[in-house]
């Protein structure tokens, strides 16, 4: 196969933040514009070995077709890039120091498959939801790579009554742990923002993109340098998912266009607005900015 080379680089963008913050949804609303290709949580290829989970046919064969393509691909399903390098701990192996022969595997690994993905795709951007920003981190020096970061925020109310939920595929935490986990999160995400260069961020916040779609899709339109375009909000398709949250195992769905109330009780309503308050003062406004 033809790897990239630095004057033919992959364009891809990252959607950084918590989760349950909504990074699937404002994924496939962004997956809807033209010459983006939406691949989901391309993290978590190593802990699926490389096989799609989904449900299509459609989309489990695009992505058998890429593992084909790939260069020794059972090679990369024994490493943990995402334990060493990417994930919230993975500072605490000082990786740039540790896990060199690991960065250049990743790197490599990384080139390869966004290079096929994006020739069968034929995208202009390719968009990974994984959300980690160490992942964005370690993206952004691959030389292969021209990176956009997307931070996106959302009401921590409804995050944390979301983390709350049991019977659904991610990790029940109680407002507690949940409110702990947000505040490190968001701690990280701010930081790694500032790290992007101006012209390679910006920041959505949930709330803008249901109560105002038009606006939010404007700014990305903008950011992306993206010709115009009408999107039907109402009827969106998902694409080639290759992991993401229960979305996923539909091949169609339709923005919903309002908030609805937290269902959080009023204690802990008021227990998550005083820890995250810092971060809702930062993140308070509609803004027309990439900052």
């Amino acid at each position: 196969m033809q790897y990239p080379t630095e004057a033919h680089k992959t364009k891809m963008i990252f959607i950084m933040g918590g989760g349950r913050s909504g990074s699937t949804i404002l994924s496939i609303v962004i997956g809807n514009m033209p010459g983006v290709f939406f691949m989901g949580e391309l993290h978590k290829w190593n802990l699926y070995n490389g096989r799609a989970n989904s449900e299509i046919e459609y989309v489990r064969k695009f992505w058998d077709e890429v593992y084909q393509e790939m260069d020794q691909p059972e090679k990369y399903l024994k490493n943990d890039f995402f334990k060493y390098l990417e994930y919230h701990s993975s500072m605490f192996f000082f990786p740039w120091f540790t896990k060199k022969k690991l960065v250049n595997e990743f790197h490599f690994f990384t080139s390869m498959i966004t290079n096929i993905i994006k020739k069968k795709s034929g995208a202009e951007y390719l968009l990974d939801s994984s959300h980690y920003p160490f992942r964005a981190f370690w993206l952004n020096k691959n030389k292969y790579i021209d990176l956009k970061i997307i931070y996106l925020y959302r009401n921590p109310v409804h995050v944390v009554e979301s983390f709350g939920k049991k019977n659904i595929e991610q990790n029940y935490k109680n407002p507690i742990h949940a409110n702990l986990f947000l505040t490190f999160i968001a701690v990280l995400s701010e930081i790694m923002f500032r790290y992007f260069s101006p012209n390679q961020r910006i920041k959505i916040r949930y709330e803008d993109l249901i109560e105002d779609p038009s606006t939010t899709i404007d700014r990305l339109k903008k950011f992306l340098s993206l010709p115009d375009f009408k999107i039907d909000l109402d009827n969106l398709k998902t694409g080639f998912i290759f992991q993401s949250n229960r979305i996923r195992q539909q091949e169609t769905i339709a923005l919903d266009k309002k908030i609805n109330p937290s269902k959080l009780n009023i204690f802990w309503k008021f227990y998550t607005y005083v820890i995250q308050s810092p971060f809702l003062l930062i993140n308070k406004r509609k803004s027309n900015s990439r900052s």
